[in-house]
């Protein structure tokens, strides 16, 4: 407990040294939302990512998956309805991009929903569902963004049975 009042007091003073010097403590800055109407340039990294996408077009240089496993009951509707509701709020899970008089652009689509494939593997013996769950996760993390027409982003939900989901962000 003394230990807690020290750092809240070394705190308190640190806190008050900020505020004499600053007038103010200062909060982090976010990102600022880019207003309606800009096109964004592409950062170094994207202007990279489509490089290899015009060199190597079947190529899934940048794919980073996430794979999550759920374990009882799952409401795989309100699950996917969520990414939904996700993409509509955050314009870079909608992005795309378009070459345009040697230019490339950013370009958001307004409404685009998430391609979700689904598969139920709770018919399969276990083990003929292990295989069946691997050749999907493989299936999925080979697939090629198309950044022309393709939003960055892609949901594969797999039903081993109704209490076992496994859910792959693409």
């Amino acid at each position: 407990m003394g230990s807690e009042i020290t750092k809240k007091t070394k705190l308190d003073k640190w806190l008050a040294l900020k505020k004499k010097q600053t007038g103010a403590v200062k909060q982090p800055m976010g990102i600022e939302k880019i207003p309606e109407g800009i096109v964004p340039t592409l950062s170094y990294g994207q202007q990279r990512l489509w490089l290899l996408q015009q060199l190597y077009p079947n190529n899934p240089f940048y794919n980073y998956a996430h794979r999550y496993h759920f374990k009882g009951k799952l409401d795989a509707e309100k699950l996917l309805e969520s990414f939904q509701i996700v993409a509509q709020r955050q314009a870079q899970l909608r992005t795309f991009f378009e070459e345009k008089d040697g230019q490339i652009l950013q370009l958001v689509q307004a409404n685009s929903t998430i391609p979700i494939e689904k598969y139920d593997l709770s018919h399969l013996e276990k083990p003929r569902q292990i295989q069946k769950q691997q050749a999907i996760t493989e299936s999925s993390l080979a697939y090629h963004f198309d950044l022309k027409k393709d939003i960055l982003l892609r949901l594969t939900l797999i039903k081993l049975s109704e209490n076992e989901h496994i859910l792959l962000l693409l």
